[in-house]
């Protein structure tokens, strides 16, 4: 449904917020000499976020795909079903 699309899509916009974030807070780590260990955990972050986005990107494609496949069975099933 629309609601469902539009609350992923909110997701999908605060991961991409939060990928930014982590971005520039690795970029600042970096700037400033950070040390090895901090510098991997804020990767680690970010790759789970990036992670994340992937994930929610995929949700929205299947929930946008959804209602075109229910679409185009009830249009097959008006014809008649399938041919054989």
């Amino acid at each position: 449904s629309a609601a469902i699309r539009n609350a992923h899509m909110d997701d999908l916009v605060l991961h991409s917020q939060a990928i930014e974030l982590a971005r520039d807070v690795l970029q600042m780590t970096i700037d400033e000499n950070g040390t090895d260990e901090v510098i991997n955990g804020k990767m680690f972050e970010l790759q789970t976020a990036i992670q994340e986005y992937s994930t929610a990107a995929t949700t929205i494609k299947k929930l946008i795909a959804e209602p075109k496949k229910a679409a185009s069975k009830k249009a097959a099933a008006k014809k008649g079903g399938r041919k054989k």
